[in-house]
Order: C-alpha cells, then structure tokens, then sequence
C-alpha cells in the first residue's frame, strides 16, 4: 500500500518520517502541550528543533515513523542518542 494514497478510513500506516511531515509533526507536538496545559516556554513547545524533526532524526542510531491516518499523519515516535546519556541509551 503506499502512503498518501489511502482512500480506507480504517487503515492507519505506520511510514518512515519524510521531510514534508515536519509541519504536522510539530503542529500534533504544540497540540499536545496546549491539551495538557503544559509550559509553552524553554519546552519542546518553543525549541526550534520541534520544527525540524525530520532533521533532527537523521543521525547514527536515530528514526522518526510517523502514524498516517487518511492521508494526514496523526502521531509519531522516535529515537536518538542524547547527549548526557549513557552510551546506547536514546
């Protein structure tokens, strides 16, 4: 099945990020923290990064999927190292 070309209301694609997806991806991110009434300040809400997602998972050790719903992606989830962590930790 490819993505973006999906006429079945019940089917949900779990894809790859691609570069096209950072708007919505950051747009469900700053959703989430409106609902749960959580700081808009020094949080993901206002970190440039939450702008530029599919950037930020293109290192080693690092993958960004996005959940699609009707053609719109309606979540995702990823992993990268960070710094601080111990090593294989993400």
């Amino acid at each position: 099945m490819e993505r973006n070309n999906q006429n079945d209301k019940d089917i949900f694609l779990i894809c790859p990020m691609k570069k096209e997806d950072n708007a919505q991806i950051a747009s469900l991110v700053r959703r989430v923290v409106d609902e749960f009434g959580a700081s808009q300040t020094n949080s993901v809400y206002d970190d440039p990064d939450t702008d530029r997602v599919f950037e930020t998972f293109q290192g080693k050790n690092a993958e960004y999927w996005v959940i699609e719903h009707a053609g719109a992606v309606v979540g995702g989830c990823g992993f990268f190292p960070t710094a601080g962590l111990p090593a294989k930790c993400a």
